[in-house]
């Protein structure tokens, strides 16, 4: 709530030293640093909209967090700026999942990786989205769609482990534990690297983990000790 407020303050101060107006010169001058001034200033209120979104979403103002997100986006539309829509879809679409919303979330992120794809591409943005929707539908048992999308190659360390991880979760849907724990395996051992994951995602693959092993033994077999 501090955060915000202080946000909303900095914001008010940049709306202020931007309106005292263009200095002294020719008019075409003035009227050209006026439409980057008004550029400037869309931009930010942009910025700030959309960190004000995440605040209240991190302080389950979820109302506030719409309203944020969704002025956010509509003016990062007015800008043209298709990876800041795209890097904004995809915290919709973890707006979506905190709602329970699963459909929407996918829809967004799906919708983050078509952004990522404008103006030369943007191939983190594109990671991620492909990380997410591999997630969510494996989740919900659609396997070979999520297998589908995780299996796109990415330059970035850390999507082996999401890999791992998702390959994981659909092979315990197909029963398929043994082949479930050398999987999940591999991703943890990529999480203990703090360099390349981060610890809701490391906590997330401990929690495969120790639902994979529950399954090997309700299962009848017998879960591996730990060296």
């Amino acid at each position: 709530r501090q955060s915000a407020e202080v946000i909303e303050t900095a914001h008010q101060l940049a709306c202020s030293i931007e309106s005292i107006g263009s200095p002294n010169g020719n008019s075409d001058s003035n009227g050209s640093m006026a439409a980057i001034a008004k550029q400037r200033h869309a931009a930010t209120t942009a910025r700030v909209a959309q960190t004000m979104g995440v605040l209240c979403a991190g302080i389950g103002k979820w109302h506030f967090a719409g309203m944020n997100y969704t002025a956010a986006m509509q003016k990062y539309k007015t800008l043209g700026d298709q990876h800041r829509c795209g890097e904004l879809a995809g915290q919709l679409g973890h707006f979506n999942l905190f709602q329970g919303n699963a459909a929407e979330a996918l829809q967004n992120f799906s919708r983050m990786q078509r952004l990522s794809a404008k103006h030369g591409g943007n191939m983190y943005l594109d990671a991620i989205a492909s990380h997410w929707m591999a997630l969510l539908l494996a989740l919900q048992g659609n396997c070979g769609r999520a297998m589908a999308v995780i299996r796109r190659e990415s330059t970035f360390a850390w999507t082996r482990q999401n890999r791992a991880v998702v390959t994981a979760i659909t092979c315990m849907a197909s029963r398929r534990y043994g082949a479930a724990l050398e999987y999940v395996l591999v991703a943890s051992e990529a999480a203990r690297d703090v360099e390349i994951t981060d610890y809701s995602m490391g906590f997330f693959v401990h929690c495969v983990l120790d639902i994979c092993l529950t399954l090997i033994e309700d299962d009848g077999g017998t879960p591996p000790v730990p060296t």
